[in-house]
Formats: C-alpha cells, structure tokens, sequence
C-alpha cells in the first residue's frame, strides 16, 4: 500500500491483497510478488517475495513515470527489504 501510494498509485480504502494481485494480472513478477507477500502473511509459509520478485514491482510500479517515477518506485520498494 505504501509503495503504491508513493509512487502516486493509491489504492481505494479497504483493497485486498487479492484485489492487488488482479491489478497486477499482466505483471506476473508483480502479481507473484503480491502472492508471496499475502503467504508470508496468512501462514500459508514461504519466505516471502524474492529479489527478482521485488525488481518487477519496483518495473511495474514506475511504468508510465519516466525518470521522475523510476526514482519514486527505488524510494518505495528499494533494492533490499529495509530492517
């Protein structure tokens, strides 16, 4: 939700994870990324998203934005998850 909303993308209040990943239809990597995210969350396990998994929302995320919204997309979904 914060990576959307700093990259001028804000969601609709109360949007599920579901809802993201059907945002994300025709960005698999952003869509598995959503997926990950939502079976670390609700015990369904994994480890979460993966690096690759974190470069195509960051694709996804800054499409569209030119420059201005590349740099945008490593603010809100940087490279490494921060501690």
């Amino acid at each position: 939700e914060r990576a959307l909303l700093r990259t001028g993308r804000p969601l609709p209040q109360g949007t599920t994870l579901l809802e993201l990943e059907r945002r994300f239809a025709g960005q698999p990597g952003a869509r598995e990324y959503v997926r990950a995210l939502a079976d670390r969350r609700f015990g369904a396990g994994g480890a979460g998203p993966t690096s690759a998994q974190r470069r195509a929302l960051r694709r996804a995320l800054a499409s569209g934005l030119g420059l201005r919204g590349w740099i945008r997309a490593l603010w809100a979904v940087p490279p490494r998850p921060l501690q």
